[in-house]
C-alpha cells in the first residue's frame, strides 16, 4: 500500500507572507553585496583598537585618529588664548605626518565653565575682585 502526500494551496494571506518574505531576502542579499564592494573598495584590512590598516597596492598604510579635548576659546582671555593656539601651533608641527583634520560638534558646556569660575572666586583674595 502506498501512501500520498496531499499538498494544499496556499491562501492569499500566506501568499503574500510569502512574497513578502521573498522579498526582504532579496533586499538583504542585496544590502551584503553593496556592503561587500564598499569594504573591497576601501581597502581596509583590519580595524584595531588604536588604528585603522588599510592596505593598496601591497603598501600597508595606518591611519590613526588623535582626540582633543574640546575647549571654546572664547570664553578666554586674548593672552591666554594666544597661549592655546601656540600650544597647538607647536604640538601639531612636531608631528613627522601627514595631519587631516575633522570636527565633531560639542555643545559648549557653561555649567561646567561657571562651576570652575565660581570655584576660583573663592579662593580670590581681592575684595574688589568677590563682589
Amino acid at each position: 500500500m502506498t501512501t500520498t502526500k496531499r499538498i494544499r494551496k496556499m491562501t492569499k494571506l500566506e501568499r503574500a507572507e510569502k512574497k513578502n518574505i521573498d522579498h526582504n531576502k532579496k533586499l538583504a542579499t542585496k544590502a551584503r553585496k553593496k556592503l561587500s564592494t564598499t569594504l573591497n573598495w576601501m581597502d581596509v584590512k583590519k580595524v584595531d583598537h588604536d588604528c585603522i590598516i588599510i592596505e593598496r597596492n601591497k603598501k600597508k598604510y595606518y591611519i590613526k585618529g588623535i582626540k582633543i579635548k574640546p575647549h571654546n576659546l572664547f570664553l578666554d582671555e586674548q593672552a591666554i588664548q594666544m597661549q592655546w593656539l601656540e600650544k597647538i601651533r607647536f604640538a601639531y608641527n612636531q608631528l613627522n605626518c601627514d595631519l587631516w583634520f575633522g570636527f565633531v560638534y560639542s555643545p559648549v558646556n557653561l555649567d561646567a565653565y561657571l562651576n570652575e569660575l565660581n570655584a576660583q572666586i573663592a579662593y580670590e583674595e581681592d575684595p574688589h575682585v568677590k563682589t
